[in-house]
């Protein structure tokens, strides 16, 4: 009887005490992130009231899924592909990346830095939206892509593809297989880039309507 006893008293303190301890840990790492807290001020109005409140990573969790609430995924007619989108945050409908009228720069080689694309990226509009199937993506520029969709809908998906499945995807949509060298010199022209009338993935696999213009 006192052994079930004193089981009764740890968990009535343990569980309360674990509690906090989850919420004092999520507390500081929000404090840490500097997530809520606004610039430091200049001490000029003119100044002061165009302060920008910076987008930390708490931010980007809080907001939702771009396809959550949208219709239920479903195949698309197409060329198939064994890969899909890299997370699903670059959903659009569902579970599925969704676009019309896509371009599509492909790279043989791992993407390790965002400057790289920023040009093209400067272009991803809903009218003309961007697809990014490379060998890899270095975290960080997975991370800057994820964040763009998600808090500015910046019209873009990332996909890795395997050697094979590159070519595979450029011998129906057009374009170049573009390498690593290719990016670092700033050679991503409009003709190297893959075009397409539709654009559907999940994450495991991609449907491609090639261009008919």
């Amino acid at each position: 009887m006192a052994d079930y006893l004193g089981l009764i008293i740890a968990l009535a303190i343990g569980i309360p005490l674990l509690v906090v301890a989850v919420l004092f840990d999520a507390r500081r790492r929000r404090r840490l992130e500097g997530d809520g807290e606004s610039p430091p001020q200049r001490g000029a109005v003119e100044v002061d009231a165009h302060l920008p409140r910076y987008v930390t990573e708490s931010d980007i969790e809080r907001l939702p899924l771009p396809g959550a609430g949208g219709k239920a995924a479903r195949e698309h007619p197409g060329t198939a592909f064994g890969f899909g989108h890299a997370l699903p945050d670059f959903a659009t409908a569902g579970e599925q990346a969704e676009l019309l009228d896509v371009r599509i720069l492909m790279v043989d080689g791992e993407v390790t830095s965002i400057r790289e694309l920023l040009a093209l990226l400067a272009t991803a509009t809903a009218d003309a939206p961007l697809v990014i199937v490379a060998s890899g993506f270095h975290e960080d520029v997975l991370g800057t892509l994820r964040a763009n969709r998600r808090a500015a809908a910046t019209q873009v998906v990332a996909a890795t593809a395997s050697e094979k499945d590159l070519h595979e995807l450029a011998a129906v949509v057009g374009g170049e297989v573009l390498t690593v060298p290719d990016l670092k010199a700033g050679y991503t022209p409009e003709a190297a880039l893959g075009r397409a009338d539709a654009w559907t993935s999940d994450l495991g696999r991609t449907w491609v309507e090639p261009s008919k213009a």
